[in-house]
Parts: C-alpha cells; structure tokens; sequence
C-alpha cells in the first residue's frame, strides 16, 4: 500500500513527500528493494546526489542489478562529478539493456570530460541521439558568427536589468 502512494506521489512530481513516505517505508523494512529503487528515484529529481547514489548502492546490494537501477547510479555519480564511477555504472547498464539511450548519453558525458575517450565519447552520444533523438540531440555545430547571433537572441528576451547586466560581460567562446 505504501508502495502504491509513493508511485502516486512521483506520478504527480511530489518527489519531497515521496522521499518521506519511502524513508518511513525504509524504517519499517530497510530491505524492501522496491522501496529503496524508489526511494533512490525520487532522491535523484530532487538532485540530492549524494543520497541518491547511496540508496542506488543500497539497492543494488540487495537486488538484481537492472539497467534502470544503474544508470540512476550513473547519474547520481555524475552529479557527484565521480566520472569514472559514472561510467562503471553506465556500461554496466548498457551491458544488460544496449537500447538505453540514457546510459549512453551519460558514459558519453563522462568520456568528454575527463576520461580521455573523445572517439568513444562521440560514438556514445550518436548512439544516444539515435536512439532517443529528442531527448539526446547531437550538440549544434555553428560558426563564431552564429554563436554570437544566437547569443544576441538570447539577451534579447531576457528583462531589460538582465540585459543591460550581461551586455557588459565579454562572452568568449571556446571549443
């Protein structure tokens, strides 16, 4: 039944009293593994990282390690800045489920920044564009000149306090 409300509560993005509910469920059964995915679930929308990886960890000490469950981890880790960990995560879940476009946007977020793998960091982020190409666009590929007029556009829409701030800040633009 608990189980229930607190599918309810993220069904309606109520992530704070999700957290609460699967917390007193946690309570009662510290090894209720759906209870800890959800948990872990709703802890990652409210972007408490850290919590979240853990309970991630938690879970998957005690269940069957699923795609859903390790690429939850895998963005924990990474908003943890823990790359290589999120990485681990991320092919571990493509692994089981190689149709996980997530998994393959955040190992190739991972690739880009520190892990040295920028071949292997395009293939990824393609094979996540082509498998969800509205949630994982290839990043736009302008010229300087395009940049700036997309910028102007931007500043254009924001209130005029905002724009005559950031008309002052050089903006440099770099690869």
């Amino acid at each position: 039944l608990r189980v229930e409300k607190i599918l309810q509560l993220m069904q309606k993005r109520d992530h704070q009293q999700a957290i609460i509910e699967a917390e007193e469920l946690r309570e009662q059964d510290p090894n209720h593994a759906k209870g800890l995915f959800l948990l872990a679930e709703s802890l990652l929308e409210q972007d408490e990282m850290e919590s979240a990886a853990a309970t991630y960890e938690q879970h998957l000490g005690i269940a069957e390690p699923l795609p859903c469950s390790l690429v939850g981890l895998g963005i924990a880790r990474f908003g943890l800045c823990d790359f290589a960990g999120c990485a681990e995560s991320c092919r571990q879940a493509i692994s089981l489920a190689p149709d996980r476009a997530e998994a393959y946007y955040y190992l190739g977020l991972c690739l880009e920044r520190e892990l040295g793998g920028r071949a292997e960091a395009v293939q990824c982020l393609v094979t996540a564009q082509r498998l969800a190409p509205e949630t994982y666009p290839l990043p736009l590929e302008l010229t300087d000149e395009e940049w700036q007029a997309l910028l102007q556009q931007a500043l254009a829409q924001m209130p005029d306090q905002l724009q005559a701030f950031w008309s002052e800040v050089p903006v440099v633009m770099q690869e």
